[in-house]
């Protein structure tokens, strides 16, 4: 047997992680035990067998295994935490020790050197909670509010240790910037070349919804919705018949809300699919972060409109 994915002591990207495929020499190779190792524990993450294709080839798909390993939680508003290491070690270690590789597995996308978001333009609420995280990949510590007049620099709002692998994620309100900030404005993360910036956030007046989901740079989005929230409960009725009436037994109450995002860009709605796969999304709710589980969505868009819209169903995760 031979890996012909080449992952020996190699970085992978969670977000370009592709199948691992294992091909077989010769045609008595039928079924083989893959184990996943996480090297850190010693925790095995996957421990099946597999079968050979009629192309002799076995294909891994462990991304989405992987992917759970890498659940990060968000801190206060107005609160920075760091969240350790956005790197984890692994061994493939198949019976046969030409395949026994170790391999490390990077949580972020390989532009995160690049990029912060996908989003272009956002319009945001006055209350607005914006995600700031730098990784210790990157060099600096502070973060430029730049708008179209003045650049006001902010250089202990992320500090970020020098261990391989930190992350420093903080949550500011809108209210601790500048009290003379202008009605537009974007964040840039200090000392990176290329520069790496936030969307451009237009303030507007009115109320809006705000989620916050982990997003493929190793940071948060939050993109907040000016569209309905609406309320539908699924119910389950249990009754029985008692001397001759009929009675109510039990009512289960499922309690289910719909999001409508209101008009967004282009590149927003096309940025959703971070929002759509994310493990890790918040609702913003009375000034209290709750995680949110999505079971339904509606993206689409039209090259005919210059406005776009999308849905999602969703139920808190504590109920």
């Amino acid at each position: 047997m031979r890996l012909e994915t080449n992952i020996s002591a190699q970085i992978l990207y969670l977000y370009e992680m592709e199948d691992i495929v294992i091909v077989a020499e010769n045609s008595e190779e039928t079924k083989i035990p893959v184990p996943i190792v996480l090297r850190s524990s010693g925790q095995t993450i996957l421990d099946e067998s597999y079968w050979f294709d009629f192309s002799g080839r076995i294909s891994l798909h462990i991304r989405d295994v992987i992917e759970n390993m890498f659940s990060i939680s968000l801190p206060d508003v107005g609160e920075e935490i760091h969240f350790a290491s956005i790197f984890l070690d692994f061994e493939l270690d198949v019976n046969d020790s030409a395949l026994d590789v170790e391999f490390k597995v990077c949580r972020l996308s390989s532009q995160s050197l690049e990029k912060m978001s996908d989003i272009d333009v956002l319009r945001i609420p006055e209350d607005y909670v914006m995600p700031l995280c730098r990784c210790a990949h990157l060099p600096g510590s502070g973060v430029d509010i730049v708008t179209p007049y003045r650049r006001y620099s902010k250089p202990s709002w992320l500090s970020v240790s020098g261990t391989d692998g930190n992350s420093a994620l903080r949550l500011v309100d809108l209210s601790y910037f500048p009290h003379e900030i202008v009605r537009s404005f974007h964040v840039e993360l200090s000392g990176t070349n290329p520069v790496i910036c936030s969307p451009q956030f237009k303030v507007c007046a009115g109320h809006f919804e705000q989620y916050l989901f982990s997003n493929r740079y190793g940071g948060f989005d939050n993109v907040a919705m000016s569209g309905s929230l609406q309320f539908e409960a699924e119910t389950e009725h249990e009754t029985g018949v008692y001397s001759g009436h009929l009675q109510p037994i039990s009512t289960d109450l499922q309690p289910l809300w719909t999001q409508h995002s209101g008009y967004v860009s282009w590149r927003t709605v096309l940025a959703m699919r971070d929002l759509i796969c994310s493990r890790d999304i918040y609702h913003l709710n009375g000034g209290e972060l709750k995680k949110i589980v999505i079971t339904e969505s509606s993206l689409s868009l039209s090259s005919d409109e210059t406005v776009h819209s999308f849905s999602f169903k969703y139920r808190y995760a504590e109920d």
